[in-house]
């Protein structure tokens, strides 16, 4: 069974599919799969390179000058992510693709995919979605990248591109809160698979 995890940015995908590594499952990590990219495929390296020469230092991509650039205005922001989608999405999607097919003999296939929903490009059996409120997936986020400069503005960039999570517990057939402990999200999450396997047995 291929399930999607759908979550805001901070909301606690990760912890959430490495939950179902317990139980026979296999996951799909889209943002693992584009630094991947984006580190060690040279077609990929060579494309960014002639759209966004000014990131590259000798033809070695700097990250540090991509975030500057990539979240200096929101205006920045549209044109850099679609140049980098149009290069990076349709891979992820192929490799995705792929591995789903190599992967049939797994109880679960877990798609951590940002966007799941917003991009509407991959399939999936069952959606969990996690609820968050945004000023706690803001605290966490800013925890998380303390070390880097105007992570408060890039929060606030990456959000405004998610849909809210009232809109999310539409597409969902589960729903986890994310508000209160990392316990109580295990617990949200074993219930779900243990739901799940239930009825995969009858």
């Amino acid at each position: 069974m291929i399930i999607g995890i759908s979550g805001g940015i901070s909301s606690g995908k990760n912890l959430v599919s490495s939950i179902f590594s317990n139980y026979d499952s296999v996951i799909f990590d889209a943002d693992q799969e584009v630094k991947n990219l984006i580190a060690n495929n040279s077609e990929v390296i060579r494309k960014i390179n002639d759209n966004l020469p000014e990131i590259f230092d000798n033809n070695i991509l700097n990250k540090n000058k991509l975030r500057e650039k990539l979240f200096s205005t929101n205006c920045e922001y549209n044109k850099i992510i679609t140049i980098l989608e149009d290069i990076l999405h349709p891979i992820i999607r192929m490799i995705c693709n792929d591995f789903v097919k190599l992967q049939n003999n797994k109880k679960f296939i877990i798609l951590n995919i940002p966007l799941l929903i917003e991009s509407n490009a991959y399939f999936y059996d069952k959606l969990i979605t996690i609820n968050c409120d945004k000023e706690i997936r803001k605290k966490r986020y800013l925890l998380k990248m303390q070390n880097i400069t105007n992570s408060d503005k890039i929060f606030e960039i990456l959000s405004s591109r998610q849909i809210s999570d009232i809109k999310r517990r539409d597409y969902g057939d589960f729903i986890i809160n994310n508000n209160k402990s990392i316990i109580s999200t295990i617990y949200q999450t074993k219930k779900i698979i243990e739901k799940v396997l239930t009825k995969q047995s009858q």
